[in-house]
Order: C-alpha cells, then structure tokens, then sequence
C-alpha cells in the first residue's frame, strides 16, 4: 500500500511538473512571436540526436570573430531554453523565476529583441511535436541537422519519429533560407527534399559540398585538409582528438560560407577551437593517466564515437572505460546495451558498468574476450572507490554515460 502511495505521489509531482514546464514554455514562446514578428536577428538552428552543443559553440566561435552574436548557453536547449535565448532572458525554471524575469519581458515587448547580427540557437526534442510547435513562433534563416540516431525512443517512438520531429528544422524554412545537412547520414540527406532553400551538405565524402580527408594524428591533436567550393586548405586541431568532433568544424565551416565569411578568419577560429568539459576532452588523470572525458550524455552514436576516439588516444596504454546507462531508449535498450557493450569490448581491457543495463554492457564486453575485467554498479558514487583501486600508473581512461547516471562527477573525482 505504501508503494503504491509512493508512485501515485510521484506520479502526481510528475504531472505537476509537466503542467507547469508547458504553461511557462508556451507563455515564452508567445511572447518570442509577438517580439520576432516585428523584427529578428538572423536564426542559426541547430537539432540532430549527436553533436549539437559542439557544433552551436563550434560556430558560435566561428561567428564571433566577425559580428555580434549571441548563443544557447550551455546545452539549455529544451523547450524553457529556446525562447529564453531568443528572448536572451536569464534563467527561467519554475513561476517565480519567471516573475523576477517579468521587468525584462516587458522590456522586450517593448524594444524588441536584442539587437545581434545571429542567434545560434540549440534545438533539442524529448516529446513529439517540441520543434514544430517552437517553429510556430519564428523561422530560422539556417537550420543544420548533425544526425539522426537512436536517442529519445521511449518518447519518439523509433527513428522514424526521431526524423520526423527533426526534419521539421528543415521544412521551416522559407525559399530565403539555407539548410546544412550532414552527407554522411542518409536520413539527413533526405531532409533535402523537404525544402526549396538552397542546402549545402558536409561530411568526410568527396561527393559532399564542404569534406575532410581522413585526419591523421599530428602532436597533441589532429590535422586534416577541407575542401569546398573555392579550394582546398590545410588545418590543424591541437585541441580536437574526436574525428566526430570535426563534423562540427565542417557544419560551422559551412555557415561561414552562407554568411560570406572570410576563409582565413574561419580558418583561424575553427583551429582554436576546444569541446568543453564532458564533450571530449583530454585531460592529466591520478597516476599519469590518461583521462578522455566524454562523459556529459549518450546515445548509441555518440557511444560509439567517444569508444573509436578513445581507441586511438589510448595507443599502448592498459584501457579502462567506464560506462553509464544509455536513457530513454524504451524496449531497444537491451539490444544497444548490449551492442555498445561488445564494441567496448574490443577497445578496452577493463569495464566498469554503471547503472540498471550494467549486466548488458558487462556480458557483452566479456564476450569480445573473456580476459577482459568487468565491474557492474548500480551507481557512480558506488563505483568511485573501486575505480580508483583499479587505476595503474599510465592507463587510459574513457568516460561515457547519460547524464543523469552521475557518470560525468566521476571526472572531477578521479
């Protein structure tokens, strides 16, 4: 009986949330329409199921060499985040938040929006039908969709659903527009027909507009060559290890081209870029280890590319990943799990699974080679001391998980 108080209770906060989530966001989203109707900054839009966060700071860095810009904080791209950047509000959560944000409010019905040249805007979708309604209230001048991967599929449903909500970025727009579109993922190249915008495409293929050859390893980073319309030029990353993370440079590479950037201003902004902490980086762990810190959320794609970016930083090093649950996947978790477990399995010695799905990782892992050492936690806090009673002076070290797992506290705590 207790129990079942419990999850009535809890299903009643739920509820309440919900409620108060979608009265504060539609309020915002209305006040967006009647500010941007009169006048707005050029929209840069930004969705995909991997890689928007680097690719709206990416182009964000990109952008601010040359105009005035303005940007999605952080990751705050849920459905609070986008009007308030667009708004360029401070935090709003809750009503009283939104109360001391009134004077502001007011002052944007007022004068109208902020006066920026772009706002590179990160779109992300938990339910159906998030991006379309937001689109109601204002049109992007370009949207950019990184990929199309399993991510949100209690809520979406399938990849279908996670196209459709997407794709919706793309059909916003209006002749006047622009799409970029990754080449390298066939659901976003579809997305071409669902607009008579211009688009430009991306990826490490020869066929697309803007492509990069294979980087190689040069120093502390990578280096590579990128083509487009006007030539080809050499850069070099020194602080980019991910080949996943170039997808970004290219995508921001090519709204510069849209915005009739110079080449060598690009150049020199997108070489001095850095992934911010949790996105890829390469940081000194206990015992001259080698910490690759992925760790802020995951999907199957983003797992897969954190584990191929990790297999080629970790060179001879005894390998250790630590791996949080996958969320919100519905009745495929199992099988990802599983998956992303035996594909783990062949780049590291040692798994340390952390969450409900951790016997899923953990078998799969073991059966790529069973010497490998496996660790199953329900928690990170559970796992900490354990972890560190298993690092040896100069092993690697990979992060990865849902946010929500406390995975990514662990790289503060190493």
């Amino acid at each position: 009986m207790k129990a079942v108080t419990r999850l009535s209770v809890k299903g009643l906060l739920i509820s309440a949330r919900e409620a108060r989530t979608k009265i504060i966001s539609e309020f915002l989203l209305h006040i967006t329409g009647v500010v941007f109707k009169r006048n707005s900054p050029k929209i840069i839009a930004i969705t995909g199921s991997a890689g928007k966060t680097t690719t709206k700071d990416c182009t964000a860095q990109m952008l601010r060499s040359m105009s005035t810009m303005h940007a999605t904080p952080y990751n705050s791209n849920d459905r609070y985040g986008v009007p308030r950047t667009l708004l360029d509000l401070p935090n709003i959560y809750n009503f009283s938040t939104l109360l001391a944000a009134s004077p502001k409010i007011l002052q944007r019905l007022i004068f109208g929006p902020p006066k920026y040249d772009f706002i590179v805007l990160e779109m992300g979708a938990r339910l159906p039908n998030t991006l379309p309604r937001q689109l109601q209230f204002f049109r992007p001048s370009i949207s950019v969709v990184t990929s199309i991967a399993p991510a949100h599929l209690e809520t979406l449903g399938s990849l279908d659903g996670v196209f459709r909500e997407k794709s919706s970025l793309v059909s916003a727009l209006g002749s006047e527009g622009h799409a970029v579109l990754c080449f390298d993922d066939p659901m976003v190249q579809r997305m071409k027909d669902l607009t008579s915008a211009p688009t430009t495409s991306y990826g490490f293929s020869p066929s697309a507009d803007v492509w990069m050859e294979a980087p190689v390893r040069e120093g502390s980073g990578i280096s590579t060559t990128l083509h487009d319309f006007h030539g080809s030029v050499r850069l070099q990353f020194p602080r980019l290890f991910n080949r996943h993370h170039l997808y970004a440079v290219m995508a921001a590479w090519s709204i510069g081209l849209i915005t009739k950037m110079s080449r060598a201003e690009m150049a020199n902004a997108v070489q001095n870029f850095a992934p911010t902490h949790g996105r890829g980086k390469l940081i000194s762990g206990p015992l001259d280890s080698l910490l690759y810190d992925d760790s802020y959320n995951a999907n199957p794609l983003s797992m897969r590319s954190a584990i191929e970016a990790f297999d080629s930083i970790a060179g001879r090093r005894r390998r250790i990943i630590i791996l949080g649950d996958m969320l919100e996947l519905g009745s495929a978790s199992e099988h990802w799990h599983k998956e992303i477990g035996e594909i783990a399995g062949g780049a590291g010695h040692v798994l340390f699974a952390i969450g409900a799905h951790a016997r899923h990782y953990a078998a799969a892992f073991r059966s790529r080679d069973p010497v490998n050492k496996t660790f199953e936690f329900f928690s990170a806090e559970d796992a900490y001391a354990t972890i560190k009673r298993e690092i040896r002076p100069g092993d690697a070290i990979l992060l990865k998980g849902s946010h929500s797992t406390g995975v990514h506290k662990l790289a503060g705590y190493l």
